[in-house]
This record gives C-alpha cells, structure tokens and sequence, in this order.
C-alpha cells in the first residue's frame, strides 16, 4: 500500500515538475527587447514597439499637459499633445504623470511606491485623454472625462525631480478598431 502512495505521489510530483518547465520555457521566449508581449501584458495580446525618444522628451509632454490644465478649452493645445505623444508606427501614446514624494503641506514624506502608483494613474489618465481627442477631433475639453488608459503598457523613464516622482509611461493602442 505504501509503495502504491509513494509511487503515485512520484507520478504527481512529475506532472507537476514538466507543466512548470514548460511554462518556464514559454515565458522565456518572446519578442526583442524593448517590446510588449503578452507575458508582461495580457494574455492573446500583440506586441507593440516602445518609440525611441529623447533624454528630455519628458519635459516637452509635462509642459505641454501643465498648460492642457491652465487652459482646457484650448483645442491647439490637445492638439500639440496628440501630435506629440502618439506614435501611429509604435501603436503607442506616450505621456508622464507625476506624484509627490512630500505631503505639500506637512512636508512628510510618502512612500516612493505610493508616488509611482500616483504617477502611474495620473499618466494612465493623460494616456486616456490623448486617445480620445485622438478619436474625437480633439474634443471634450480636459476635465471633461473621468477615466484612464488601461491598456498594455510600460514605464520608459522614472525621474525625480524636487518632491515630484514622474513618469514616461507607454501606452500601447488598439488602432484596429
């Protein structure tokens, strides 16, 4: 009876020890580097491309998305952003979003994974805008919408810069529809 048990659990131990090598193996073949596939995404998903941008191109989206939040009726400035931040060959939107280190009024300090979770939904949210001006000839105004990018993605640039954590986050786009 014992040998029965103990060959039985040998048989399962097996099982068990090939579907892990196996799913070792999947998850090590891929695309190059520098792309999305699926096992960094969601399953059945396509790569997309991460575009190729300058050292500083983080500044150029911040200021233009600061000046989006000073005028949102400014349908140029939506426009500025789109031609910007979205890579037609890339299947990609690229924006930053931005959270605090410090509380801005007590100056205490939040836990730099709180500042990245902040940063990522502020970029997710730009991602969002950028996708639907895109669709929509650059219409509604911002703060008109209450939603956020959550499509495949990967962050391109981490910076500090004062109390601020910002994020160069690629988005990837569903152009097929």
């Amino acid at each position: 009876m014992k040998r029965i048990q103990i060959f039985g659990m040998g048989i399962f131990l097996t099982i068990v020890l090939i579907m892990l090598g196996c799913k070792a193996k999947e998850e090590s073949e891929g695309a190059p580097e520098g792309s999305l596939t699926g096992k960094e995404t969601t399953p059945g998903a396509y790569t997309f491309s991460i575009p190729d941008v300058e050292e500083t191109y983080w500044q150029v989206l911040a200021q233009l998305q600061d000046s989006i939040v000073f005028s949102p009726q400014d349908s140029l400035l939506r426009k500025k952003l789109c031609e910007q931040a979205y890579f037609e060959k890339n299947r990609a939107i690229v924006v930053v979003g931005i959270g605090r280190l410090r509380n801005p009024q007590t100056g205490q300090v939040i836990p730099r994974g709180y500042a990245q979770q902040a940063a990522f939904s502020s970029a997710a949210r730009w991602a969002a805008y950028v996708q639907t001006w895109l669709e929509n000839q650059y219409h509604p105004e911002f703060g008109s919408i209450s939603t956020a990018l959550t499509s495949p993605s990967q962050v391109v640039k981490e910076i500090v810069q004062g109390d601020s954590l910002i994020l160069e986050v690629a988005f990837q786009v569903d152009n097929s529809q």
